[in-house]
């Protein structure tokens, strides 16, 4: 119950609230749904293994960015775990909602070097973007793209900046625009 988890983390127990612990199987269902998308069956059971291996991977950079804010957060204010995994949530979800409006309101540009196309890119596996980059371009649904566009910002955001950090959508844009311009091949989340 909250109530025994107040209780076990006021004692000094760490407790990881399952929002941040199940947020690597979320990870793993968006990837399985956009290579899904992309690459069709055949695809997909052709470059399983390493499509496998680099989720994997990822999955291990997410889940540690999430526990290093999570702990830095912590140790900083002496707040529960828990509470500071609904506010990581909270702040991500906001975040992504201000992004995902504001995209929904504008055409993807499809050209890979645009900043937001590569932000998108960004956040595919390696092998879904050095090998199917035109797949991803043209299979994926112009709003999916926009939602991961979102998503993988507001993640970046909120694990660098802390949950300190509180903007408004117009004093990230510049922010956003320049990490689509230099984020390709950089995988922080």
């Amino acid at each position: 119950t909250p109530e025994a988890r107040d209780t076990l983390e006021n004692l000094g127990v760490l407790i990881i609230k399952d929002s941040s612990a199940n947020k690597t199987g979320v990870i793993c269902s968006s990837f399985e749904v956009l290579c899904g998308l992309a690459l069709g069956d055949e695809k997909f059971l052709e470059n399983k293994k390493i499509l496998v291996k680099e989720i994997l991977e990822r999955l291990q950079v997410c889940a540690t960015n999430e526990a290093k804010l999570l702990l830095r957060t912590h140790e900083k204010t002496g707040q529960n775990l828990t509470e500071i995994t609904n506010e990581v949530s909270e702040r991500i979800n906001l975040y992504t909602d201000q992004l995902l409006n504001y995209l929904d309101a504008q055409p993807l540009d499809s050209n890979p070097t645009s900043p937001l196309m590569a932000c998108f890119l960004d956040y595919c596996l390696p092998t879904l973007r050095e090998h199917f980059q035109d797949e991803l371009i043209k299979e994926i649904p112009e709003h999916h793209k926009k939602a991961i566009i979102a998503c993988h910002l507001s993640s970046q955001l909120v694990y660098k900046r802390g949950l300190t950090w509180k903007p408004s959508i117009v004093d990230i844009l510049p922010v956003i625009l320049d990490f689509g311009r230099n984020s390709v091949g950089n995988h922080p989340n």
